[in-house]
């Protein structure tokens, strides 16, 4: 049996994330900018590819997700942070500190391409 410690099962942080801050910046001239990813951390996580029926549940609240996320919690994580697992990339769409105790972070994310 896994040992659950602050709300997670440690045995299911398997998959190791880098966790980016997404900056834009103006080129001045109102034409735009440019779009820069710095690292924010770099944390273990556990990563679930969500069922078909979440899928559809998710659709009644226009959520577009793919992915389950969870991982310890860390003070400033926003919705403007992505997710990379090795080349894959997932936008944080609805971040969630269960019971607001700061204990650990429950992510739905849509994976890009």
């Amino acid at each position: 049996m896994a040992r659950v410690f602050r709300g997670l099962r440690r045995g299911d942080l398997i998959h190791k994330i880098v966790i980016k801050t997404v900056t834009d910046t103006s080129d001045g001239r109102g034409a735009g900018g440019t779009e820069t990813e710095t690292t924010f951390a770099t944390v273990w996580a556990s990563i679930w590819q969500l069922s078909g029926a979440e899928f559809i549940q998710n659709d009644k609240n226009t959520l577009d997700v793919t992915h389950r996320l969870k991982f310890d919690y860390l003070s400033g994580f926003t919705f403007s942070k992505v997710i990379y697992f090795g080349t894959r990339k997932f936008e944080v769409k609805r971040p969630f500190n269960p019971d607001e105790r700061n204990v650990y972070h429950d992510i739905l994310a849509k994976e890009t391409t």
